[in-house]
């Protein structure tokens, strides 16, 4: 498993939204343009969106998700799209879940990285992410496989303890990175982990 260094992901503005539109793009079947809600500080945007196979226009509305909002503006279909709603992907492309916090956070709202020794200091985010230098960035989807002393978290056949407590249960499947051989938890507010919305395999990455 390739990791990445701990500067890489300090880079990173994800961020809680609220998808306030979703429209079709004439020609295109797999794509929304889609127009978000980011809270008071980054406001609304509009962004390109390849979930059309996986969720209907109205099951969209009203729907919290993860954005990635400083990935550098890519033009699709005429559309100048800024940033990315993150989702977990299994490996034949077939289930596809959008990500979103385990509990109801506000629009706005960062994702913070915390591993055994603390969270990561995120640094000012003002540089955008190129595309290729995101794709390099290793997360995916793991389960809660014990709760006690610590907590134990199965993906891709491996079990890893982390030592702070989370919102979690037994069974719970979550998102989690690989960050220079440690463990990371994209977390919000109070220990609140990322979850898939909707059922998805152990090991599936996040795109």
């Amino acid at each position: 498993m390739k990791t990445i260094e701990f500067d890489e992901w300090k880079k990173l503005d994800l961020r809680v939204a609220e998808i306030l539109e979703a429209e079709e793009i004439e020609g295109a079947d797999k794509l929304y343009k889609i127009e978000i809600d980011l809270g008071k500080e980054l406001s609304k945007r509009t962004l390109v969106a390849g979930i059309k196979p996986y969720y209907k226009k109205k099951e969209l509305i009203g729907k919290k998700c993860i954005v990635f909002t400083n990935l550098e503006p890519r033009t699709i279909r005429g559309i100048e799209s800024k940033g990315m709603i993150l989702a977990a992907c299994n490996e034949g492309h077939t289930e596809v879940r959008m990500l979103k916090t385990k509990s109801d956070t506000s629009s706005g709202s960062q994702i913070e990285f915390k591993k055994n020794s603390g969270k990561i200091e995120l640094q000012s985010i003002t540089e955008k992410i190129k595309f290729e230098d995101w794709v390099k960035l290793e997360m995916r989807v793991g389960e809660i496989k014990s709760i006690g002393k610590n907590i134990i978290i199965n993906c891709l056949n491996k079990d890893f303890k982390i030592n702070f407590d989370l919102d979690v249960k037994e069974g719970d499947k979550i998102i989690i990175g690989f960050i220079e051989n440690h463990l990371v938890i994209p977390i919000t507010g109070e220990n609140i982990p990322l979850i898939p919305d909707g059922d998805i395999e152990v090991g599936a990455r996040v795109r």
